[in-house]
């Protein structure tokens, strides 16, 4: 089998979990006579190209830097462009070695999303390989366990991102039924087993004989979602009641955000005293032969986490033969069968806690080196790497290649399917028009010329008054027989778009603005979306933009209750089925200061229809002095915002939730540029918590 990886950790960055499933996982199917390429962002990479290593024989790892397929004129930042960047490096090293049988992507950081999403809108170069999506540490499920701010920008974003890139994959892969129960309680989950993480447990350090009875230590990262709080609490209990055990961290710093400080500086703070006493040592981040060195040390190894998935702490730990103690909430469940191989307590209980660890430290020597057999057992047998990748390689070799001609777009959350396209006329292109005689021929030209080209274009032309540009639209009708010219009595743009629908013939709508243009292949691939799947009512694309200036905006496809907080999906240049346009897009004239387009995608969404956005810039959007978006500002845009919400209030209560969360976290809608970027708001809120 040829197995491509995509992860964000990799020897010799050792940063966490994912980096040691990378590592064993890359090197043990290559033990066992498969392919594997390893693709890694590392920012030590300088250059714009990427740079190929051997590191055995079947292994190869491809990097790439920060300079790597990132336009600066795309509205595409952080972790998004990140993931750009993974679906552009496995498109040209198929494009140069052909594809290989499956792509897996780790679900942190979305790096499979647009590997999902140019499969599905019918990329060709990803049409013959699935992709594939390990759960590891979904930020949708654990920004909360963290009191992190979930709907910040960008933070609630990458979460929108990795739940949509789980509901796309060909195929998903969880460690644990823990795990994967959560993750479907959130996302529509297709084609899913579950396979333990591979872990070489011959390879753990074992625990020192004779070491101090009287020692924990807890190996992770100084995280409120792994319990720290909860374990400092418990250890005080044990202090206060005179006991001298030592507690060993080792582990990296990070955000406590309820309080706005590290979670190093406030542990330090509150529990001075006994660190005074030499009851607390803070190892900081060791190498992992360091961190070996020091966890060895102690009988008790502690995993006190709010929530986990499959945590190579704990088998690394049962691999020591240390007795474990650790939360029942994760997949340690799975592996530890309480009093036997390990102990485990109960999530976010100091308590519980505080009286396990004890139970621990109790245990008679005879008690507690029966239990670390019991747990370097389970370590070997439960997650051996030779067996686990069997198991795996079995599974994705059953993956289809090439999805079925006809089914359900896999949205983040599922829509019902729609009555099947009646026959005739497919497509009708409206182009709105107010004294655009300059620039329709353009616009004209590119639909016309388009590899699937329309069965009617009709103009609507808004009761121009610049005699050129009526004239023009004569001539252009009667140049083209597949062109008409509807005349209407001025009513803007909006009013525009309903007339050209309302005089349409085709089962599809397309609108294309006077003065934009589309790329030749834009209509074929919407088209081709629409034969695929039964439950897509619109279809658009990136919109990149010329004129003034260049720059490419990024569109989505819808799913996330973002839609409601800022436009994400290209209404005003979408096609769409005009059955579904009739009953819930059409445009609100009232809307005299624009987001007419964004209005009626809100409008079709709240119905119950699904839009996908091909990751493309195949429209064409100019940028021109005058035009009308160029005419915003806060007053007309608040507006604007409150006649939007005054006339759906019962449709908008459901997302009344995340749309207050997201104002509160982002500030008004109009300070969001785009997703993928913070706004000025949250940078000044930064700032300030920080300071």
């Amino acid at each position: 089998m040829r197995l491509w990886l995509a992860t964000s950790g990799f020897p010799p960055r050792m940063d966490g979990g994912i980096a040691t499933y990378a590592d064993v996982t890359a090197r043990t199917l290559a033990q066992r006579g498969h392919e594997v390429t390893v693709l890694l962002y590392d920012q030590a990479v300088a250059d714009a190209t990427l740079v190929h290593r051997t590191v055995q024989p079947g292994l190869d790892l491809v990097r790439f830097g920060e300079g790597y397929a990132a336009d600066p004129s795309w509205r595409l930042e952080g972790v998004a462009r990140r993931a750009w960047q993974y679906a552009a490096a496995a498109a040209e090293e198929m494009e140069r070695r052909g594809p290989p049988d499956v792509i897996e992507a780790q679900d942190y950081q979305a790096l499979g999303y647009f590997m999902a999403m140019r499969r599905l809108t019918g990329d060709p170069v990803f049409a013959d390989v699935p992709i594939v999506v390990t759960v590891h540490a979904p930020k949708f499920l654990l920004d909360a366990y963290e009191a992190a701010p979930v709907h910040r920008l960008p933070d609630f974003w990458v979460a929108e991102m990795e739940r949509a890139a789980v509901a796309a994959a060909d195929g998903v892969i969880f460690p644990s039924h823990f795990v994967a129960r959560a993750v479907e309680e959130r996302v529509a989950v297709g084609r899913a087993a579950v396979i333990p993480n591979p872990f070489p447990a011959s390879a753990a350090r074992p625990m020192e004989v004779g070491a101090p009875a009287d020692r924990v230590v807890f190996v992770g990262r100084l995280q409120r979602l792994k319990g720290v709080v909860e374990l400092f609490d418990a250890m005080a209990r044990l202090w206060e009641r005179g006991r001298t055990t030592v507690l060993d961290v080792v582990a990296g710093d990070s955000w406590y955000f309820p309080l706005a400080q590290s979670m190093r500086a406030y542990l330090e703070a509150r529990y001075a005293r006994y660190i005074g006493r030499g009851l607390i040592v803070f190892h900081g981040m060791l190498p992992p032969a360091a961190m070996a060195e020091v966890a060895a040390r102690a009988p008790v190894a502690v995993v006190p986490s709010l929530f986990e998935n499959f945590p190579y702490t704990v088998l690394e730990a049962m691999a020591r033969g240390q007795v474990v103690v650790a939360s029942d909430a994760g997949g340690q469940r799975e592996l530890i069968r309480s009093g036997w191989n390990g102990i485990l307590c109960a999530a976010g209980d100091p308590a519980d806690l505080s009286a396990s660890l004890a139970a621990a430290l109790d245990l008679p020597a005879d008690r507690r080196a029966a239990m670390g057999a019991a747990a370097r057992e389970t370590a070997t047998q439960v997650a051996h790497p030779a067996k686990v990748m069997e198991a795996k390689v079995d599974w994705l070799r059953g993956l289809p290649r090439r999805r079925a001609k006809r089914g359900a777009f896999p949205f983040a959350t599922p829509v019902a399917p729609l009555p099947v396209l009646p026959p005739g006329p497919q497509l009708t292109v409206v182009i709105p028009y107010y004294n655009l005689g300059a620039y329709v021929d353009e616009a004209l030209t590119s639909v016309l010329a388009s590899t699937v080209p329309p069965d009617e274009v009709i103009i609507v032309d808004d009761a121009s008054h610049d005699g050129e540009s009526i004239a023009r639209l004569y001539r252009l009708a009667a140049r083209h027989p597949s062109v008409s010219v509807v005349r209407a009595p001025h009513g803007g743009l909006a009013k525009a778009r309903n007339v050209g629908a309302a005089a349409a013939h085709g089962a599809l709508l397309a609108f294309v603005d006077a003065d934009d243009q589309v790329e030749p292949d834009y209509f074929a691939r919407a088209l081709a979306i629409f034969d695929a799947y039964d439950n897509v009512a619109m279809v658009g694309s990136w919109m990149g933009g010329y004129g003034d200036r260049r720059e490419v905006w990024p569109t989505w496809t819808t799913g996330s209750p973002y839609l409601l907080y800022h436009s994400t999906f290209p209404a005003a240049s979408m096609v769409v089925r005009r059955d579904a346009f009739a009953r819930a897009g059409l445009n609100d004239p009232s809307l005299v200061y624009g987001l007419e387009d964004w209005d009626s995608a809100i409008s079709l969404v709240l119905a119950g229809y699904g839009g996908v956005a091909i990751p493309a810039p195949l429209y064409r959007y100019r940028l021109r002095a005058g035009s009308m978006s160029r005419g915003d500002n806060p007053e007309s845009l608040l507006d604007t915002y409150r006649r939007m919400v005054d006339k759906r209030p019962e449709a908008l209560a459901p997302y009344l939730p995340e749309l207050i969360g997201l104002l509160n976290a982002n500030g008004p809608q109009y300070l969001a540029p785009h997703p993928t970027r913070a706004t000025w708001w949250v940078e000044l809120e930064s700032r300030w918590s920080r300071s």
